[in-house]
């Protein structure tokens, strides 16, 4: 299994939507595709949060596409449940080994 390093807590408080969203995915275009289209799915707020979490736990790139495709099998509603869910230590845990990803200081 590929492990992922990278930093967290990338996010500003000064950056618009846009800018979060090329961060958060790495500047990769299907990500940046795919989560254009989620913030047409909820309000700005609740997508702002969602952003943080990823950033909070260093989901990114095409770790957040495969969250949505490989692990929630394309649902949306069961892809925010899950997101919801990472406030849970032992979700949490699971989900970054599913995705190979390991936190660095």
């Amino acid at each position: 299994m590929q492990k992922f390093h990278r930093l967290r807590h990338q996010l500003q408080p000064s950056m618009t939507v846009n800018q979060m969203i090329v961060l958060i995915s790495d500047g990769k275009p299907a990500t940046i595709n795919f989560l254009l289209h989620l913030t047409k799915q909820m309000d700005e707020f609740d997508f702002v949060i969602i952003l943080s979490k990823f950033d909070s736990i260093g989901l990114t790139g095409s770790n957040i596409t495969r969250l949505f495709y490989d692990y929630c099998h394309s649902s949306v509603e069961t892809y925010k449940k899950v997101i919801y869910s990472l406030n849970d230590t032992d979700s949490l845990n699971h989900i970054l080994r599913y995705l190979g990803i390991v936190h660095t200081v």
